[in-house]
């Protein structure tokens, strides 16, 4: 089955398009860096609260599909760089879809069905953080972390923050009261609103 395939079938109350948290009903958004890039404890503060979502919102045994989309029509080392055994790749797939907005938009969809231990993911993560930094490694495509167990997607979009779907509440809940403290103050209004019902 492909990516698309599986997200039309499998979540299709979520909506793959950014700002995730804007475009989905059942969503956080968490405030990953605070302060000052500058300041020493900025990026590894960064990596810690990121890192740790992913690990609360991942277990071992729970299937994900990594799906990583690129607006150009060129190699991407997300892949190779990222996923422990190279057998795996042979099972990526690549789709093309075409968005008509305001402009008719081409993205480049690449995804693989893997496990949690099969990623290397804090160095993805990180790389995902790095991006608007001017920071190497960095990774400056969409990667999206879907957990087909869960039904839950984890989205990175830079040092400053991340979005988590869900295609239910008492999946959010636990992030929710768990990781409260994080949330994007911005935001916080509307998600307390959706918690309170």
């Amino acid at each position: 089955m492909g990516s698309t395939s599986f997200l039309q079938q499998e979540l299709p109350e979520i909506i793959f398009e950014r700002p995730m948290f804007y475009r989905n009903d059942k969503a956080l958004r968490v405030e990953l860096g605070e302060g000052s890039f500058r300041e020493s404890t900025y990026l590894p503060r960064v990596y810690e609260k990121a890192l740790t979502l992913f690990e609360a919102l991942h277990d071992n045994t729970d299937e994900l599909l990594l799906i990583v989309d690129h607006d150009e029509d060129k190699k991407i080392g997300v892949f190779s760089k990222y996923i422990k055994s190279k057998s795996l790749l042979y099972h990526l797939q690549h789709e093309v879809i075409q968005r008509l907005d305001e402009e008719e938009l081409t993205t480049y969809r690449f995804a693989l069905h893997c496990k949690k231990q099969d990623i290397r993911y804090h160095a993805l993560i990180k790389a995902i953080c790095n991006q608007d930094l001017g920071m190497k490694p960095s990774v400056h495509q969409r990667v999206y972390f879907v957990n087909k167990t869960k039904k839950t997607v984890f989205y990175v979009y830079d040092d400053q923050g991340c979005d988590i779907v869900a295609t239910t509440l008492q999946t959010l809940r636990p992030i929710y009261e768990t990781f409260n403290d994080w949330l994007l103050d911005y935001d916080r209004e509307q998600m307390n609103k959706l918690f309170s019902k």
